[in-house]
């Protein structure tokens, strides 16, 4: 059930609550037991003020449900190689997601947000070292609390008619508790990511430009895994021939080939270090071309002024 509302011409309101129920049972080896029975609450949530035609303030909250895959509920194991084995969890249950943002748009142009995101149940695969072989385990399991909150800021800006860029910053912090086997953990974590996009005019009328852009996260933590920071760096080359018919783009993707995630475990006796050999670079070239004078087909008007844009 829900509604939907509107408070002059500044105050919109779209809520909404739905009942789930879900029951499921495993019968194996002539054994048979119940492994989901539960009902939860979904709710929704979203409101937008318009305090004038440049500036808004949103509010959302939004809920949903993840189900386990057939493959990480099978009870079997599969082996990657001598050394890595892949085991089935048939006690996985379905993940539960809770999510909250507030916005505010100032000037039509910035943003700024905070967020929170609680998932009780949380999936997720991480590895173990087995205590009689050299042997690592991967394994999914449901975490009792990952909880996550942050702020974030976009930050638009020009110099001139050569540049156009956007900043974009992201602060978290983490907390994840739950068990793998035997070793319980319960860990926190601040850290963060900033992203920058660039486009660079190279020529008076604009028709020749550079975009290059990057991210940078810094140290964060999953489950009881380490992860190294990480950052990347794409570059494109952009001409467009006269009246726009014409248009070349040469693109270069991971320029530093530096989208290898690295993790490592260093928990209560557990320690183990693994990192991914990968070559994510690539180059890409498009040409397109446009054939006489396109018409755009008039079509009805969609009305997104509850998604403030």
């Amino acid at each position: 059930g829900g509604f939907s509302r509107s408070f002059g011409k500044k105050l919109t309101l779209d809520a909404s609550l739905t009942v789930r129920y879900y029951k499921a049972s495993i019968d194996s080896a002539g054994k048979k037991n119940t492994l989901w029975d539960k009902a939860d609450l979904f709710p929704a949530l979203s409101v937008v003020y318009r305090i004038d035609p440049s500036n808004m303030l949103q509010f959302s909250l939004s809920s949903n449900r993840k189900y386990p895959s057939y493959w990480a509920t099978t009870p079997n194991t599969y082996y990657m190689n001598v050394y890595s084995v892949i085991k089935g969890n048939p006690e996985l249950k379905p993940e539960l997601n809770y999510s909250m943002q507030l916005t505010y748009i100032l000037k039509n142009k910035y943003v700024l947000g905070a967020f929170a995101n609680f998932q009780p149940d949380k999936i997720q695969q991480m590895s173990y070292q087995s205590p009689d072989r050299l042997q690592s385990v991967f394994h999914t399991i449901n975490l009792d609390t990952h909880n996550m909150f942050g702020l974030m800021a976009v930050v638009p800006f020009r110099a001139g008619e050569v540049l156009s860029s956007r900043l974009t910053l992201m602060g978290f912090g983490i907390h994840d508790k739950g068990m793998l086997v035997d070793v319980r953990f319960d860990r926190k974590k601040l850290f963060g990511r900033a992203m920058l996009t660039n486009t660079i005019f190279l020529t008076r009328d604009k028709n020749l430009s550079l975009d290059l852009s990057g991210d940078y996260s810094s140290p964060a933590i999953q489950g009881i895994y380490d992860i190294d920071p990480l950052y990347s760096l794409d570059a494109a080359l952009v001409w467009t021939l006269p009246k726009q018919k014409l248009r070349l783009t040469l693109k270069g993707n991971d320029l530093l080939n530096s989208q290898k995630p690295l993790t490592h475990i260093d928990q209560q006796g557990q320690k183990s270090r693994m990192e991914l050999f990968q070559d994510n670079r690539s180059v890409l070239l498009t040409i397109r071309y446009s054939f006489g004078s396109y018409k755009e087909k008039k079509v009805k008007a969609v009305d997104t002024s509850r998604f403030g844009t």
